[in-house]
């Protein structure tokens, strides 16, 4: 969308690489401009959209319906 803000980010908060990261996470907002959303699901690990699709599945339709 143009110049809008187009960027969903969904980790799990007890994924080790989102914790490894926890510095660049914390900064996401700050260093990715077209950033919309961060969503920490909390007790999700890795594939958070095998964890817990049904809260991914929301995330991104909403993204999806402000964007169009």
């Amino acid at each position: 969308t143009g110049g809008g803000r187009s960027l969903l980010f969904v980790g799990g908060e007890e994924d080790a690489v989102v914790q490894l990261s926890h510095g660049a996470i914390n900064n996401l907002e700050k260093n990715a401009p077209k950033l919309w959303r961060k969503v920490l699901l909390s007790g999700v690990g890795h594939w958070t959209e095998q964890k817990d699709p049904e809260d991914v599945k929301h995330h991104v339709l909403e993204v999806l319906v402000a964007h169009r």
